[in-house]
């Protein structure tokens, strides 16, 4: 909290300190203690005496937006920016839209506003207005309005407000060839897209970024390769030299030049398939649209503020789904020989709960892939002693928690689980495991009946309070505790959020027995372990 009121106070200075404060209130957002206070706060900047204070305030009701707890009235509230006075602020809401258009409820009073924004009679209103069309474009309820829209947009005289209309053509135009029922229509619209990624280039002064660059060197490649018109397998490195090009004057150029290696690396994947149908050539299209959207907007964001774009590379860059499932068919694989080769071993606890645990695992979403994995990983850590023997695997374990990259979490475990049979148990840690193994099967259970119980938002409360109230005294697992408040803090239902916080209480279990913690904290974990085993005694 105090940290909190020190941010707050932040509003009362000068314009740069102001500013900074902004970023960090929005960055801070999904964590912050008093979300209701957060969100009041972005409104009344939103009448601040500068403009970019404005801009970016009304803007950032749309990151935070899934994180509010009345959406109805954060919705109204964003709503009435639309028609705000100031030129600013309807600029800010424009972009806004954008990122909340697929969570709000009334879709087609979003989508009103975004259409009478593309009319604004201001250059940066409208300019806004066709990013946000653009990027919202397949889920829009009058898709041929919207089309319209951008159209009239990319023929006014305001030479940014085409570029950002042409880019969104082209954008629209890829995702009509996804939905293409013959083949023809599908290259015709690819092409479409190209053609409006090009003119968006062409429009560019030099000495401004473009990330229509990124989109049209990318689909013109993937177009060559899918239509096999490429005169040469070198010319497949000129299209690497043109996306490397297209993200020289980006901030996070390093990063997304990485990105733009891996997507090389995909489309000579495309190259190696033969005799492709319509539904294949659809399907890989599908699959690169959203990189390479996702890959522009990090771009656009990196331009204009640097937390955002940290924060959209946290958590937006899609997962490569292909590559994930050969990796989590290794783990499995790799799970299953461990548990088979650690029998009768110290490591025999460990390596079979992981195999248990890694015959479930499967394709989900992001955030369901990121629970999934620190999951097993609690798991696994809660069967490890805390033993200088054991040092190395536990900081194998931690460098898995503290990666970003939900792709590289899974690959890190995946060479981590041989390494399981190497577990080591002293004399003094053998008990603490078999109680570990039988509070883990009631854990297990626990999560598997979280449907059947008659008081879920009560067990939840006692779960958020008690992590609450020992987090900063377990120093050795607080960055675990604050990776689970932070998903109690969001807009999960209460059994998504209890099947992410009940598996981190084995790990407490674990530390509280082999550490030497306050009574309090001791108290706690103990009433959390009994929150479980209370449950199986019914």
């Amino acid at each position: 909290m105090v940290e909190e009121e020190e941010l707050y106070s932040q509003f009362h200075k000068d314009i740069i300190e102001r500013i900074k404060a902004l970023d960090q209130l929005t960055y801070s957002f999904r964590t912050m203690s008093n979300k209701e206070r957060a969100w009041n706060t972005l409104i009344t900047l939103t009448t601040d005496e500068n403009t970019i204070v404005k801009y970016r305030a009304a803007k950032a009701l749309g990151y935070v937006f899934p994180y509010t707890s009345n959406k109805l009235q954060a919705w109204n509230d964003l709503h009435n920016l639309t028609t705000d006075p100031d030129k600013n602020v309807r600029s800010g809401a424009a972009r806004a839209l954008g990122y909340v258009f697929s969570q709000v409820s009334k879709r087609t009073d979003a989508w009103n506003d975004l259409h009478l924004l593309a009319n604004d009679p201001i250059g940066d209103v409208k300019r806004n207005a066709a990013i946000s069309i653009g990027s919202v474009f397949s889920q829009i309820p009058d898709p041929i309005q919207a089309w319209d829209d951008l159209s009239n947009l990319a023929t006014v005289e305001n030479i940014y407000v085409k570029i950002d209309a042409n880019c969104s053509l082209g954008k629209a135009s890829i995702f009509k060839a996804c939905q293409a029922e013959k083949e023809d229509d599908y290259e015709k619209e690819l092409e479409n897209a190209i053609n409006f990624f090009e003119k968006a280039v062409k429009e560019s002064p030099n000495e401004w970024f473009n990330p229509a660059q990124f989109c049209f060197s990318f689909y013109r490649s993937f177009y060559t390769i899918i239509f096999k018109k490429y005169e040469s397998i070198g010319e497949m490195d000129t299209f690497l030299e043109d996306m490397e090009d297209a993200i020289e004057g980006s901030e996070s150029k390093e990063l997304l030049f990485e990105f733009v290696e891996n997507l090389l690396n995909a489309l000579k994947e495309v190259q190696s398939l033969n005799n492709l149908d319509l539904e294949a050539k659809k399907g890989e299209l599908n699959f690169y649209r959203k990189y390479c959207d996702r890959a522009a907007e990090l771009m656009r964001e990196t331009e204009e503020t640097a937390p955002f774009a940290t924060l959209a590379m946290k958590k937006g860059l899609p997962i490569l789904e292909r590559n994930l499932k050969g990796i989590i068919e290794e783990i499995q694989q790799k799970a299953k020989t461990a548990c088979k080769e650690a029998k009768g071993t110290p490591a025999e606890y460990a390596a079979c709960a992981v195999n248990d645990f890694a015959k479930r695992l499967k394709i989900g979403s992001p955030e369901y892939l990121v629970v999934q994995i620190e999951n097993l990983v609690f798991l696994l850590k809660s069967y490890i002693p805390k033993i200088e023997e054991n040092n190395v695997i536990l900081d194998r374990i931690d460098k898995i928690l503290r990666e970003e990259d939900v792709v590289i979490q899974y690959t890190l475990l995946n060479n981590l689980i041989p390494q399981i049979i190497d577990i080591q148990v002293s004399e003094k840690t053998a008990p603490i495991l078999s109680e570990i193994k039988c509070l883990r099967v009631s854990v297990d259970s626990l999560v598997e009946s979280i449907d059947e119980l008659q008081n879920p938002q009560e067990y939840l409360n006692i779960i958020r309070q008690n992590l609450e109230e020992i987090k900063n005294s377990v120093p050795g697992i607080k960055e675990n505790i604050d990776k689970v408040l932070c998903e109690l803090y969001t807009p999960l239902s209460t059994t998504q959020k209890l099947k992410i916080s009940i598996p981190i209480i084995p790990l407490l279990v674990s530390y509280e027995q082999e550490t030497d913690v306050p009574r309090f904290v001791a108290d706690r974990i103990y009433e959390l372990k009994n929150l479980v085993l209370r449950r199986k005694g019914k």
